[in-house]
């Protein structure tokens, strides 16, 4: 019975394990134990062939101990599955706390990726600002440096004020914002900082000071900031110098129009008077007199010729004398000067010079350019009292067309003539008004100060400039440029004037002032021409309606009265008589008259003062020409 409860125990045990555990895992154990017991089982039919007494007593204990082994290692197996079954589930306790804490730290994880990614976006946006802090204050145009207010040490600065003041960083680093000040601004900046600028503000003009020691003219705007954590100001200095200088030319500019336009009206009265007084002793020296009288109008007529250079140096200051333009080699017009020249300098002066080879020709005024050079060497001559050297050199350079009369911008050579002395320099304080008429270095009663101003206004007429540099003590050189001649200007050949003429016309005289048209008449009266004088433009045509098929020639003032423009009328004269010669007289250039330059293109000229000759001359030359 024992053995049979034993053996009933072990299917209900290894149900129990298929439950529990499943087939997979106890199906091959109690294979082998249901296999052990079907053997026992076997062999029972052969215990009635057993030798002993009592063979079914033998065959039962063994099944019961069998059967007890096999519920012993069920139970074995039960433990064993049952542990690795406990420790499964607690690999998936485990899994499942490892797989929320990664499902966490995925979490912190992409926090900090989105983190340092607002960390690095924020790092772009921090480099590309201070990209554009050093664009808008390192590299920035405008001059900028920031100071700090107790201390008024400076903190930092930008390229430009390293430019305008020439410091250093190392040096600037060293400095304070005081230091920057002219000696006298500096109390007075001490006394700025105090006020506080919260906004940007217009501080003023300040004298600074830069590495050199030279003053400069700035224009500071300033505002308040927290600069490392401590009260600061930012400033932006403006370089004041240049418009300073830009006002000065202009000024000066302006200046030299109202001197020219004085000097143009000046010499138009003058030069007129002049006409008279020189014409009127012209004809009385044809006339017998006596020693005395001679020499007395010879005085006059000297002194009239002095007082028509003064006007025509007058007239020239204001760059508006005649010029009557032509193809000139300055190389001969010096060497043609040059004994002369040495006659003017004197023994004590060495007169030497150095001309370029094949220097081009320029368009220039022969006796204007000869002007220009005697000038420039009585002035070189006058500062040297006690002997030196002067030189005298031609070249050819290349510059810009604008520092030349404001033309196109481009290169172009130009022709500079140098005259350079050993002499005493020009004082500082005398080189800013060196081209101001009536402004002289030398003593009152050797010079007028017209000699440099004549020099600069007829240079300038001719399309030119000058420049000069000078030391007090080792001397000066004045460097004049002339723009080369144009290859249109080379290939155009000079026509030959015909000989003059001896008829005897009838000249319609038109002028406004009573005495130059009264010696005109006198003189061209004198040899034969008949003159019809009239005062005015409205007189002019009068007269010339009845007269019109006998006038040969029209002489006239380019100004009249009555504000008709000389050349205005003389074009409506020729539409009537297209063959009338026409004659211009003035004491300026006709280009300065605000005609349009075909008008003026080609005409026939006589500048004023004129002598009787001079007056003869032209006429004679003007009536010969074939139209």
């Amino acid at each position: 019975m024992i053995s049979g409860a034993l053996q009933l125990c072990v299917p209900s045990y290894a149900l129990r394990l298929l439950r529990r555990f499943g087939v997979q895992r106890v199906g091959w154990f109690l294979v082998i134990a249901f296999s052990a017991l079907a053997l026992a089982h076997l062999i029972d039919p052969l215990k009635s062939a057993s030798a002993g007494p009592a063979p079914g007593l033998t065959l039962d204990p063994m099944y019961a101990i069998a059967s007890v082994l096999l519920l012993i290692g069920m139970g074995h197996i039960e433990g064993l599955f049952s542990e690795r079954v406990r420790v499964q589930q607690q690999e998936k306790r485990m899994h499942s706390d490892w797989q929320e804490q990664i499902e966490e730290k995925t979490a912190s994880c992409q926090e900090l990726l989105q983190v340092i990614g607002r960390l690095r976006q924020e790092k772009e946006t921090l480099r590309e600002s201070e990209a554009l802090y050093r664009f808008l204050f390192v590299e920035n145009p405008q001059p900028m440096w920031i100071f700090d207010l107790r201390s008024l040490r400076l903190l930092n600065l930008n390229n430009a004020a390293l430019q305008l003041y020439g410091f250093s960083q190392q040096e600037w680093a060293n400095l304070t914002a005081s230091e920057l000040f002219a000696p006298a601004a500096a109390a007075a900046f001490r006394r700025d900082v105090a006020k506080p600028c919260s906004g940007p503000r217009f501080r003023g003009r300040w004298q600074h000071r830069r590495r050199d020691r030279t003053l400069i003219d700035v224009e500071l705007t300033a505002v308040d900031l927290k600069y490392s954590g401590s009260p600061a100001r930012l400033i932006l200095a403006t370089d004041a110098s240049q418009q300073h200088q830009r006002e000065l030319e202009i000024a000066q500019a302006h200046k030299m129009e109202i001197i020219a336009h004085l000097a143009d009206r000046f010499s138009h009265h003058f030069n007129n008077i002049l006409t008279v007084i020189d014409g009127h002793v012209n004809l009385l020296l044809h006339k017998p007199l006596g020693p005395s009288t001679i020499e007395q109008i010879k005085q006059i007529s000297l002194a009239a010729n002095r007082a028509t250079g003064l006007s025509r140096q007058l007239v020239a200051a204001g760059g508006r004398q005649v010029v009557q333009m032509e193809l000139l080699g300055l190389n001969s017009i010096l060497h043609d000067l040059n004994p002369m020249l040495g006659r003017l300098v004197g023994e004590s002066i060495a007169l030497k010079d150095s001309y370029a080879a094949r220097l081009p020709a320029i368009l220039a005024d022969v006796g204007v350019l000869e002007h220009i050079i005697v000038n420039l060497v009585l002035n070189a001559r006058n500062a040297m009292p006690s002997g030196g050297t002067l030189t005298l050199k031609t070249s050819v350079v290349c510059r810009d067309r604008r520092e030349a009369s404001g033309e196109q911008p481009g290169r172009a050579e130009f022709i500079c003539f140098s005259v350079a002395d050993t002499g005493c320099g020009i004082a500082p304080e005398a080189q800013a008004h060196l081209f101001e008429p009536f402004s002289t270095t030398a003593e009152n009663s050797k010079g007028i100060g017209l000699g440099l101003a004549s020099v600069y206004g007829a240079v300038k007429q001719h399309s030119g400039w000058i420049e000069f540099s000078t030391e007090v003590g080792v001397g000066t050189e004045f460097r004049l440029f002339f723009p080369a001649a144009s290859p249109a200007a080379l290939a155009a050949q000079k026509q030959t004037r015909p000989a003059a003429t001896v008829a005897r016309e009838t000249i319609l005289l038109v002028e406004g002032e009573a005495r130059a048209r009264g010696l005109a008449c006198c003189v061209l009266s004198r040899y034969g021409y008949h003159v019809i004088e009239a005062d005015s433009a409205a007189t002019a045509l009068l007269l010339f309606e009845g007269e019109a098929e006998k006038i040969a020639l029209l002489l006239l003032d380019l100004r009249l009265p009555d504000g008709i423009p000389g050349v205005a009328l003389a074009k409506h004269l020729r539409k009537t008589r297209p063959d009338l010669k026409v004659l211009y007289t003035s004491d300026c250039e006709p280009t300065a008259e605000g005609h349009e330059p075909a008008l003026v293109e080609g005409l026939e000229f006589i500048p004023k003062p004129y002598s009787p000759a001079k007056l003869l001359q032209a006429v004679q030359g003007c009536l010969g020409k074939t139209r």
